[in-house]
């Protein structure tokens, strides 16, 4: 199954913003990280809005490109925190870091952070919560840059530990 990536052009509009973007076209560039088929992202952000012409506006604009997902590529390593899996930890402590990561995302997205919350919320194991984190991490590094992204993971770790 073939997955989207982000193109250069992709990831500096998701710094830019230069070409304004609607709610939905920009919820679904986000999205695309390389993992996620088009139809799972559609599925995702469904509730939101038309996504499917959504995703042709941004493989029209070259911001996206359709690969060959990498073998044996999953979720990111996690991170040791005092021995313990830094996500199961999480995972363990969710609602204060839902807390922690709904107030850096929306503070780096307003509204748009919607779907990135929803995913966080609704992870219903360590590993997608991983991911969900994941995407959140790449959100955040994206609109404020990684001293923000930084600042997140050390507020994640501290929880953690």
């Amino acid at each position: 199954m073939a997955v989207f990536t982000r193109t250069s052009a992709g990831t500096n509009e998701i710094a830019t913003r230069g070409l304004k973007l609607s709610f939905i076209e920009r919820s679904a560039l986000l999205m695309v990280d390389g993992a996620r088929s088009a139809e799972e992202i559609c599925k995702r952000l469904d509730k939101v809005g038309p996504v499917a012409n959504a995703i042709e506006l941004l493989k029209d604009l070259k911001l996206i490109e359709l690969r060959e997902p990498t073998v044996g590529v999953t979720a990111p390593v996690p991170m040791a925190v005092n021995g313990a899996d830094f996500y199961v930890s999480l995972f363990a402590r969710r609602a204060a870091a839902e807390h922690v990561l709904r107030r850096n995302l929306e503070g780096a997205m307003g509204t748009a952070a919607t779907p990135f919350s929803l995913a966080i919320e609704g992870a219903k194991s360590p590993e997608a919560f991983a991911k969900a984190l994941a995407d959140a991490e790449a959100v955040i590094a994206a609109a404020r840059g990684t001293t923000a992204k930084a600042k997140l993971l050390d507020e994640l770790r501290t929880m953690a530990a």
